[in-house]
């Protein structure tokens, strides 16, 4: 399970158990299929992130802080930025790779609580807000988990799950300067008269 707020993604301890002996994975988002996805990857790798930092340490859950990430996916999945959002992952392994996707779609809010009284400290708490249409509901229902494609894709079928993340057709790639970029263009601007030293 993932919590993702405006600022960052908490992996739960469900997902470092499963990649305990991963040292990098990459964290994926396809757009039009509104899912997220991690997966092993060497730490060349494009958009590579350190998972364990210490292999002796407990295992507890991660903390991403990814402010710009999780603004772009609260935008493509029309979010309340003032809640959390909970989702629980699907674990695939085939093969001897393997992949965590979770369904933005499948999303539940959480809110955090004041139960602060008079004269007592303020305790926050936080509740989850089910939509509406799960108000009669209990428990999980056989065809919605029939319907996650994930777990009845035949093994026969390529999955690409090593395949190299690529930019969506359609989103613009942005180049990280340099400091010395920065101050080459500065000075640039500077002898064209653009910008002055004041």
């Amino acid at each position: 399970m993932i919590s993702i707020s405006n600022q960052k993604i908490a992996f739960n301890s469900f997902c470092l158990k499963k990649f305990s002996d991963v040292q990098n994975v990459q964290l994926l988002l396809h757009p039009y299929e509104r899912k997220i996805a991690i997966r092993p990857c060497e730490v060349t790798d494009t958009y590579s992130i350190h998972w364990r930092r210490d292999e002796t340490s407990p295992i507890t859950q991660k903390n991403l802080s990814c402010p710009h990430f999780a603004n772009a996916l609260f935008r493509i999945m029309e979010w309340d930025p003032d809640f959390s959002y909970r989702i629980i992952g699907t674990w695939i392994e085939r093969d001897g790779k393997q992949i965590i996707v979770f369904s933005l779609e499948n999303a539940m809010p959480i809110v955090v609580i004041d139960d602060a009284e008079e004269n007592e400290e303020a305790r926050k708490r936080k509740v989850a807000m089910c939509p509406e249409q799960w108000d009669s509901n209990f428990g999980d229902e056989f065809y919605a988990y029939s319907l996650n494609s994930l777990y009845f894709a035949p093994k026969t079928q390529e999955w690409n799950s090593d395949s190299k993340s690529r930019v969506v057709d359609g989103q613009m790639s942005y180049t990280i300067m340099s400091d010395a970029d920065i101050e080459s263009g500065f000075e640039e601007l500077k002898a064209k008269g653009v910008i002055s030293d004041d």
